[in-house]
């Protein structure tokens, strides 16, 4: 996972960023290589109400196997889940093609950009500072409704008409 993408101003991997923001927002932080059990994992994840954020680059989604694994995330509509895209604005070639990116991006995410919801999906992040900002933000977005979901389960488990949760 060497993906630096605020190069030349910020020479540390994505990973190194998002972990110190995991880590500040006192999450224990893992990561995940897409491959063909990617839904599985998030699955399990929803199911254990673990908080999980995407970093995507925006120039995967031209290969097809990663568009069609974003493209099955985005389907499912996983709720403890947060999309965030980091752009480079330094680098030339980005520059050039932001407008197809974009367009790929939109057409890879159709439900979370068409939400317009800052801890679902968040498409601008320049800096490095906005990465961390806006991943505190989305990861503290996952994890209220993580808490959300679990109080209504609470709720409704046992009451009349209403299966236990998880059934």
């Amino acid at each position: 996972m060497d993906w630096r993408p605020y190069l030349p101003d910020i020479s540390e991997e994505i990973w190194v960023l998002a972990t110190g923001v995991a880590v500040g927002e006192k999450l224990f932080p893992e990561s995940l290589h897409l491959g063909d059990d990617l839904i599985q994992h998030l699955e399990e994840a929803r199911r254990v109400n673990k908080v999980v954020a995407i970093l995507v680059d925006t120039w995967s989604l031209e290969l097809d196997h990663y568009h069609r694994f974003m493209r099955a995330f985005d389907d499912r509509g996983f709720w403890n889940c947060a999309v965030l895209v980091p752009w480079n604005t330094k680098d030339s070639e980005t520059v050039t093609n932001r407008a197809r990116l974009e367009d790929r991006l939109r057409f890879t995410f159709q439900n979370r950009a068409t939400l317009k919801d800052p801890g679902y999906f968040t498409d601008t992040i320049s800096t490095a500072d906005e990465l961390k900002t806006s991943l505190a933000n989305a990861l503290s977005a996952a994890r209220a409704r993580i808490i959300s979901n679990a109080e209504v389960s609470k709720k409704l488990k046992g009451a009349p008409g209403f299966p236990a949760p998880g059934v």
